[in-house]
């Protein structure tokens, strides 16, 4: 939603005398965060960007102030949508008129500026363009179609659920994404103030399903690629893809499903903030096995296969790479039969997935826990 539109629906009013100002902080750093966050009164969820209407202030807060952070011409996709939220609610404190809507509608119209002029039914092909070395783009939501596919479900276990009850119930990341088109739908659809009276948003949840494109939230909901956690960059097929995470959290990126047939060729480097471990897994629906590539911001790895369970205790067995930290790692993974190849340097491992029952296609994840990474495809 474009503020012009914001202005002329909701228009501001400031009878209380004085205009106040409105100030966003942003926070870069696990103990800046810490600090202003405990200043605002805040003992938990420090992490997490939310706005404080008795401050008239956002707070935005980065996990790190590193390198890989601060070299990219702008900040991680994820936290500029958490900018752009925040600035949504913001922008609405001096709106009356709008404070007296329901949250779900607040937060929905906020997160309708995240992306102005979005695709307001986004699809896994037009937020991520598919081809050879593709890397994703910056329109449309961060985990496109997915709630589709639940609320779908949902519609068809209980026909009769309340629409609002039912986005309610969504994840949370899912949810938003659903309020925000819900917003985006009753925008477009009348010129009134009070849109959340709508009567057919307070009927069962088949009146938003009947209004989807056919095609919309009928793939697997975690269908690649898929992002969990915060915070996540992929701006352009310029930039290497970006994972950030906070102490002891993890941050994974589902990029594709990988059959063997290509060879895969990329290269990855671990920032040099935190205690960072990073690298990728190949998985398969339903088994605990998997492969793991581990790597730490020296460069140092081991390509594994963990059975299930506790992480295994191996050591690494490639050594570091010489010079400073943070330095490009190329890896090579084919596949030969129902073996798996992996080289990186003079590092080379050889997996039997038969053993472990591992059936292809794979599916690719991107990971980091408590630091930064990044990776990048190589022709």
């Amino acid at each position: 939603m474009r503020l012009q539109q914001l202005a002329a629906r909701w228009p501001v009013e400031r009878s209380s005398g004085a205009y106040r100002g409105m100030s966003v902080q942003l926070v870069a750093g696990l103990d800046a965060t810490v600090a202003v966050a405990s200043a605002a009164g805040l003992s938990d969820g420090w992490q997490i960007a939310r706005t404080l209407p008795h401050l008239r202030t956002a707070l935005v807060p980065l996990p790190w102030q590193d390198g890989l952070l601060l070299r990219r011409p702008l900040p991680p996709r994820t936290w500029l949508e958490s900018f752009r939220h925040e600035i949504g609610h913001l922008l609405c404190l001096d709106r009356p008129s709008l404070r007296v809507a329901p949250l779900w509608f607040q937060e929905g119209l906020a997160e309708t500026m995240v992306h102005d002029g979005a695709d307001p039914w986004p699809t896994v092909s037009n937020w991520w363009p598919r081809g050879a070395g593709s890397w994703p783009n910056a329109a449309g939501s961060a985990h496109g179609p997915g709630w589709g596919r639940l609320v779908r479900d949902a519609c068809a276990d209980a026909p009769e659920a309340g629409l609002l009850p039912t986005l309610q119930a969504l994840p949370s990341e899912f949810r938003y994404s659903a309020w925000a088109t819900l917003v985006q739908m009753l925008l477009e659809e009348s010129d009134r103030a009070d849109l959340w009276q709508q009567d057919w948003i307070h009927g069962p949840a088949g009146a938003l399903v009947a209004r989807m494109p056919a095609d919309f939230g009928v793939a697997e909901v975690d269908a690649p690629p898929f992002l969990r956690g915060r915070d996540a960059d992929f701006h352009s097929p310029f930039e290497p893809v970006l994972l950030a995470s906070w102490p002891a959290q993890t941050v994974t990126l589902d990029l594709l499903h990988w059959d063997g047939s290509e060879p895969l060729r990329w290269r990855q480097r671990v920032g040099s903030s935190g205690d960072a471990v990073a690298g990728f897994s190949l998985v398969a629906g339903g088994r605990d096995a998997r492969v793991v590539w581990r790597q730490n911001t020296f460069g140092a790895g081991v390509f594994l296969l963990h059975a299930g369970g506790s992480a295994p205790p191996h050591a690494y067995e490639s050594r570091p790479q010489p010079a400073r930290a943070a330095r490009w790692r190329l890896l090579h993974l084919r596949r030969e039969g129902q073996r798996l190849v992996f080289r990186s340097g003079e590092y080379r491992r050889v997996l039997d997935l038969g053993e472990a029952g591992l059936d292809w296609p794979l599916r690719l994840r991107l990971w980091v826990r408590g630091g930064v990474a990044e990776w990048q495809a190589v022709p």
